[in-house]
């Protein structure tokens, strides 16, 4: 390894780094603030890396490219592995958490989102996808308390290796075609004029792949089992990391000018699918986890709009997109955290009755989220919503920007729904614990960045155009 390739790597390695003191130290002390001061030490430390390191070329023998939006995904995952790490203070206790692995799973998980973020070649896209997903499968099933978790695991665990198995296959029949592992070579070559029909096929393959991962219908079926089953901490990394990672993947993937039309119609019936089911479900939901679930699939599918338009400006309003979606699912699961006691979550929409009132903090928070969800200012949500929308009418992709307005129009019933329980109800629903600090912080950090991503949305915009 070179001095260069050294540097590049050293945001993820401080926290490999930082995954391995955490598990040497849960060993040795069972003091649950030290270790997670640890865990967040290293956290920011690979943020403070991101930023300052000067620009760097490809590391570990060109799989991984730590520059341009490299540095912004970095920051971003960090970012989320911290909420996450807030959010589990008390509930991890309560629940049995053995702190120095849990901590050090959820650091290995933000490696293995920053690795995939920062992909140039096929292996660096499934060094990363691989390792975050295998974090994953363990942080889902970490509750010892009973059975919904070891479930929920096993689901991920099942759709996971199929979609394993779908994109391994995939990338196999791009290197016949390509004759490369560079990514962005593999895409030119599934969309060249003359390209043979086994580079498509694998082209739709790894499609197919991805949209189990970021639960693009008709893949999405083991969304709301899955997010229903996991704590609420490690849902909302699964949620808000998991698929903003892979987001970021799609983008080196199917960089701007590099969608063939065959590819371009199938991303199209996935997204408008996705647009059609995730709205009628979500509409119908009474557990709040499960509202999520559904609304994910739209969210998703929003975001898939912004790959379709094929533009340098649909690129960066998906950037845009997935910092905004990973923020806003962060803060509404660590609500669900900062809540919840040693029987249950307060998952049922019922059960949020009057909690506007009785924990104002973390129910702003909550409804900051929504709000964002929703795309309503001044929230980042709506401005990355318009952002997509506006690539794709500038790319004449107005069916389907249309039918993204349409779905985000319905949307607001569900998302309003949410705030007015917590609002505007004389009914007092169950008694629940006065959330500690950490885990307020962990509501209402997302909800800040939110607003002011709704205020000041070229503070984002400027970074993601700097790396493209």
């Amino acid at each position: 390894m070179t001095h260069a390739d050294l540097l590049g790597a050293l945001p993820t390695l401080a926290l490999c780094a930082g995954a391995l003191a955490v598990l040497v130290l849960g060993r040795l002390t069972r003091r649950r603030a030290v270790i997670e001061a640890l865990a967040m030490l290293s956290i920011a430390a690979a943020a403070l890396l991101a930023v300052l390191l000067p620009e760097l070329p490809a590391t570990a023998g060109g799989m991984f490219s730590p520059g341009g939006n490299g540095r912004l995904f970095v920051v971003f995952f960090s970012l989320l592995g911290a909420i996450a790490i807030l959010a589990s203070t008390r509930y991890g206790r309560e629940h049995g958490f053995s702190t120095g692995e849990y901590d050090a799973l959820i650091l290995f998980a933000c490696a293995g989102m920053c690795w995939l973020a920062s992909a140039a070649s096929a292996w660096g896209f499934v060094i990363g996808l691989s390792s975050f997903t295998l974090a994953l499968y363990v942080l889902i099933a970490f509750a010892r308390d009973g059975g919904a978790g070891s479930e929920a695991a096993a689901k991920y665990l099942s759709m996971g290796m199929i979609a394993g198995g779908m994109l391994a296959f995939g990338l196999a029949l791009l290197y016949a075609a390509a004759g490369t592992l560079d990514l962005s070579r593999l895409a030119s070559a599934s969309s060249a004029g003359a390209a043979p029909p086994f580079s498509l096929l694998g082209m739709a393959l790894v499609l197919a792949a991805l949209a189990f991962k970021i639960s693009l219908a008709p893949f999405h079926l083991w969304t709301p089992d899955v997010y229903q089953g996991a704590p609420a901490p490690v849902a909302g990394l699964l949620s808000g990391g998991s698929k903003a990672a892979v987001l970021a993947g799609l983008l080196v993937l199917l960089p701007a000018g590099a969608i063939s039309g065959a590819v371009q119609k199938l991303l199209l019936a996935l997204a408008a699918l996705s647009l059609l089911w995730g709205t009628l479900a979500a509409l119908r939901q009474t557990d709040l986890k499960r509202l999520l679930a559904y609304s994910s699939v739209v969210q998703m599918g929003t975001a898939a709009i912004g790959l379709l338009a094929g533009n340098r400006a649909g690129a960066q309003a998906v950037a845009f997109y997935l910092v905004f979606y990973g923020l806003a699912a962060a803060g509404s699961f660590a609500f669900l955290a900062a809540l919840a006691n040693t029987a249950d979550e307060p998952e049922r929409l019922e059960d949020l009755r009057g909690l506007g009132f009785r924990r104002p903090l973390v129910a702003l928070g909550l409804a900051v989220c929504m709000l964002a969800f929703a795309g309503i200012p001044p929230t980042g949500g709506f401005f990355a919503k318009l952002q997509v929308f506006a690539a794709a009418v500038l790319a004449g992709q107005w069916e389907i920007a249309v039918a993204g307005v349409l779905a985000a129009f319905v949307s607001v019933a569900y998302y309003l729904r949410v705030i007015m329980l917590l609002y505007m109800s004389d009914e007092a629903a169950p008694e629940r614990p006065r959330p500690h600090l950490a885990e307020t912080l962990a509501v209402l950090l997302p909800a800040l960045l939110l607003l002011l991503l709704g205020v000041a949305p070229g503070l984002l915009m400027d970074w993601i155009g700097a790396g493209m």
